[in-house]
């Protein structure tokens, strides 16, 4: 379980925060609404409520309280019940639900484009965001925003697989109640590791709490960890990374090939060919062994040699470090870079640290997100908005909810996901990929889809799509109108009697 937890620290590159004690919780009771704000989606006035503060919650043994912050946008509606409710929240673990909310969902957000992310990103209305059609919930898991333990020295009971999705759940529940909403569709969107979370808890609120989710919206899903793994012996992550790497090496190399016929065709050879020679190990003869290094270094541009050398599996941190003579290439987008900055300098093992896409727009972010909470929602407090807690990842216990496996190897919620769609046969599904993201590949990702092994009917709840951008492929402003339109159509289709 070690090398897990090692990987995992790595899929977000996340920054050391230390725990912030509890506030006076008198300080925390309060529910604050900010009323009749407008703005204009898709052309039309929408009137909402801003709703900001605390929802207190237990921890799955009921012994520690802790508080869950939340932003919520609520639009005036005469129908409340006929009108769905979307819960979001980011991944990590250990992350806020910012990315979520200021990158492409909420009625304002932060637009920037991937070559030059620090000096392009401005603030504006969001006349795409999906408030139109769905109010949005943005749920801060423990350690994280404005969300902590009653006693912070036992902080780690929220810390887990399963301790955070009964967690989330117990404030869906309680959100539900306060706000009146029960009869509400009820959408789940989440990203990378929130992703894993929005599928266990569809799981989780069915078995548990008797709630039925109608839709499920996951960008950069991250189901299977096995699929992500990094050690050379595992087959999977080597064929599932092969299309993002000749994405990202074709672009850098201004390759004229566009781009979904190089998501095509190396997604092809990946199956049929470069996935039964990894099969082989050390039985597969030299030829065999030479004749695919070719077709990889044409496909990604490495030389033959270093193929050769690595037994056919390049791991992300060596083809990120030598695919430019002079710069790396970022994990969350591969478009990014920054200059090595002595001779051999890549990745430590493992770390992809320090990784350009990450470190390109965090610092934008916080700083806009503070003044947002101060300006728009007259949210000020000396106490520390949490962006990033690598405490909660550090911590974080990774046994999976169910089955008689569970403990052991890798966390997944593959099988929840699939029980979920069984006991819900109305529950839909929108997955979101990048064809640039390393830290979640495409193809892990439509592999995850793809091995759910539903029956026919169930197959065609899902809409599965590419786009070319990165792991946060909404903050490339056509990717963004595109994503956004595509969300639109699929919360449009959703209906609770259909």
């Amino acid at each position: 379980m070690k090398h897990l937890l090692s990987f995992l620290l790595s899929l977000l590159i996340i920054q050391s925060l230390p725990a912030t004690p509890l506030p006076e919780r008198e300080e925390r009771k309060t529910i604050d609404r900010i009323e009749d704000k407008t703005t204009v989606i898709q052309g039309k006035k929408v009137l909402y409520d801003m709703y900001k503060g605390h929802i207190p919650i237990k921890s799955r043994n009921k012994k520690i309280k802790a508080d869950m912050g939340f932003i919520a946008y609520v639009a005036h509606n005469n129908t409340p019940h006929e009108r769905p409710i979307a819960f979001c929240f980011n991944g990590g673990p250990g992350s806020s639900s910012i990315w979520l909310h200021m990158g492409l969902l909420g009625p304002k957000i932060l637009q920037c484009t991937h070559n030059d992310p620090t000096s392009s990103i401005t603030k504006k209305e969001n006349h795409l965001s999906p408030l139109a059609l769905t109010d949005l919930v943005f749920i801060d898991p423990i350690g994280t925003g404005f969300s902590r333990s009653e006693d912070p020295d036992k902080a780690s009971t929220f810390y887990g697989v399963e301790e955070d999705l009964f967690s989330i759940a117990e404030f869906i529940r309680s959100f539900l109640t306060q706000f009146n909403r029960w009869q509400s569709p009820k959408v789940l969107i989440g990203e990378s590791y929130g992703s894993f979370r929005a599928a266990g808890l569809a799981h989780i609120l069915q078995d548990h709490f008797s709630i039925d989710t109608n839709a499920l919206i996951l960008i950069s899903l991250a189901l299977n960890i096995d699929s992500l793994e990094t050690d050379h012996t595992f087959d999977l992550p080597c064929i599932t990374r092969l299309p993002t790497y000749a994405a990202i090496a074709h672009y850098h190399h201004q390759n004229d090939i566009p781009l979904k016929k190089v998501i095509e065709e190396s997604t092809r050879f990946a199956i049929e060919q470069y996935g039964p020679a990894l099969s082989l190990g050390d039985r597969i003869s030299q030829s065999h062994k030479e004749q695919i290094a070719e077709q990889l270094s044409q496909l990604i541009f490495l030389p033959k040699s270093l193929i050769l050398d690595h037994h056919l599996r390049i791991e992300p941190n060596l083809f990120s470090s030598t695919i430019l003579p002079d710069r790396a290439v970022g994990r969350y987008d591969g478009r990014i870079t920054r200059w090595k900055s002595f001779e051999g300098d890549g990745y430590s093992n493992r770390s992809f640290y320090p990784d350009p896409s990450m470190y390109a727009y965090s610092a934008t972010f916080t700083a806009a997100f503070q003044e947002y909470l101060a300006q728009d929602l007259n949210w000020k407090t000396t106490i520390p908005y949490i962006i990033l807690n690598n405490r909660v990842s550090r911590l974080w216990n990774w046994d999976a909810p169910g089955g008689p496996d569970q403990g052991f190897g890798y966390a997944s919620c593959q099988q929840t996901l699939r029980l979920a769609m069984a006991k819900n046969p109305k529950l839909k599904i929108f997955v979101a990929a990048g064809y640039y993201d390393l830290a979640t590949p495409y193809l892990s990702q439509e592999h995850a889809i793809s091995h759910l092994l539903l029956a026919k009917p169930l197959q065609k709840n899902i809409t599965f799509k590419g786009y070319s951008g990165g792991h946060m492929m909404y903050l490339t402003p056509s990717i963004h109108a595109k994503l956004s339109d595509d969300m639109r159509i699929f919360i449009e289709n959703l209906h609770p009697s259909s």
